[in-house]
């Protein structure tokens, strides 16, 4: 058994899951993201993500195909429940 007190990862304050709100709301993260894709693209590896329904590959080219959709979901927010917006 280890020999660590901490109960998980969120309790370390310098671990990624605690820096992911800030990272977050600062647009560090997206900015992070748009630059791991470029890189990418750049060493001649297409890239597939999530556009509004559509799965999409885009090949270094330019090139884009639709590799298929995926349905809006249908899970909705229960009226009782409410959305807290961070600070």
């Amino acid at each position: 058994m280890s020999d660590r007190t901490k109960q998980n990862d969120f309790d370390d304050l310098d671990s990624l899951e605690a820096q992911l709100p800030r990272l977050i709301a600062s647009g560090e993260l997206k900015e992070a993201a748009r630059r791991a894709i470029a890189d990418q693209l750049a060493r001649g590896i297409p890239v597939t993500f999530q556009r509004g329904e559509a799965i999409v590959k885009v090949y270094p080219d330019g090139r884009e195909e639709i590799l298929g959709r995926v349905p809006q979901r249908t899970y909705r927010i229960p009226p009782d429940v409410t959305v807290v917006e961070p600070r």
